[in-house]
C-alpha cells in the first residue's frame, strides 16, 4: 500500500470536503452536536494524522475516521471507499501528444491536461512535463506509465 503526504492525502478529498473537514477541526471541542466518545475520537485522529510522517491508506486507524466523516455529513456515501482506493496501484498507462503541458493521476487514471487547462480539485499527484517528455511529444508523443513518484517514459508515438 502506497503511504501519502498530507498534502496528497488532502487532495483525495474535494475542496467543498476539505472546507467541512477543516471547519469541524476546528469547532469540534465546543459543539454540542457530537457526543463525548465523538470528539474523543476526533481529538485522538486529528494527533495521530499531524504525529505521522505520511499517510498509510492500509492503517486501520483511517476507516473509523472516514466513517464518522460519512455519518457527520463531511463525505457522501461511498466517497470513503474512493478516498481509500490506492490510486497509484491501479495507475494505467498513456500516450501523451501536443500540446499537453502535464499528467495528473486520480481515480486510477492518468489524465493529460494541456494549455489552459487545470487539474480537477481531488487529484492525487500532478507531473509537469520533464524537458525529456516534452521533447519526446515534440517528436509526435510518448507512452507513458506510474513508476514510483515518477512518470516513466515506456514508448514513443512516431
Amino acid at each position: 500500500m502506497t503511504t501519502l503526504t498530507h498534502l496528497e492525502f488532502r487532495r483525495k478529498f474535494t475542496l467543498a470536503e476539505q472546507e467541512l473537514a477543516d471547519e469541524l477541526e476546528a469547532t469540534f471541542e465546543a459543539s454540542s452536536a457530537l457526543t463525548t466518545e465523538q470528539k474523543r475520537g476526533l481529538r485522538t485522529g486529528y494527533k495521530n494524522f499531524y504525529a505521522a510522517s505520511g499517510v498509510d491508506l492500509a492503517d486501520p486507524a483511517i476507516p473509523p475516521m472516514l466513517g464518522l466523516y460519512t455519518a457527520l455529513g463531511i463525505l457522501a456515501e461511498g466517497r470513503a471507499a474512493d478516498i481509500l482506493r490506492d490510486d497509484t496501484a491501479e495507475a494505467s498507462e498513456v500516450v501523451v501528444t501536443k500540446p499537453s503541458i502535464g499528467a495528473y493521476l486520480m481515480y486510477g487514471q492518468i489524465t493529460v491536461i494541456s494549455e489552459g487547462e487545470t487539474p480537477p480539485e481531488s487529484y492525487l499527484k500532478y507531473w509537469p512535463l520533464t524537458p525529456e517528455l516534452a521533447a519526446l511529444i515534440d517528436a509526435g508523443g510518448a507512452q507513458v506509465r506510474v513508476q514510483g513518484d515518477a512518470l516513466e517514459v515506456i514508448g514513443t508515438v512516431q
